[in-house]
């Protein structure tokens, strides 16, 4: 198989397992989502398994044209990518896992952050890879909306 195809498979397979695997974590918290108040343009929960891993492709397949293209800016693309991976991880925790919708409207800032700068240095590398990462940034700003929400409708731990 071919370095590049390769590449490619993992670049998928990494943003889907790490997925998956929040997903096993916060599976309790998905189910209290739902018993949550919740702004009127709040999805249900049956939709973030989805709009998670069509994303999660999104970004797989935008960090295999960053690392195919071989910039100089490559290198420090990929570890912005991976750093907002990380991030993105922890926000699951954070907002699922331990209800902590404060907490987790400030991480979800600091990932924004990242996203944008991500998204500033892969489109230095390839536009096709940036632009692959408008629909997650969306998002983003949407789950921030949701959070802010959750954080004011809902009393509990900050």
């Amino acid at each position: 198989m071919k370095k590049s195809v390769r590449f490619l498979l993992l670049s998928l397979a990494v943003p889907l397992i790490l997925g998956a695997l929040a997903g096993l974590l916060t599976l309790e918290g998905l189910d209290q989502y739902a018993q949550l108040n919740r702004p009127a343009a709040a999805p249900a929960q049956r939709l973030f398994p989805l709009i998670l891993n069509a994303l999660y492709l999104l970004m797989g397949v935008s960090a295999w044209l960053v690392w195919k293209s071989q910039a100089p800016e490559t290198k420090a693309g990929l570890l912005l990518y991976a750093v907002q991976l990380a991030v993105a991880f922890i926000w699951l925790l954070l907002f699922f896992t331990a209800r902590a919708y404060l907490l987790s409207l400030l991480w979800l800032l600091l990932l924004l952050a990242a996203v944008i700068a991500m998204i500033a240095l892969f489109y230095q590398v390839s536009k096709i890879a940036a632009w692959l990462q408008a629909p997650y940034l969306l998002w983003l700003l949407f789950a921030a909306y949701l959070n802010l929400a959750l954080w004011l409708f809902n009393p509990g731990p900050a």
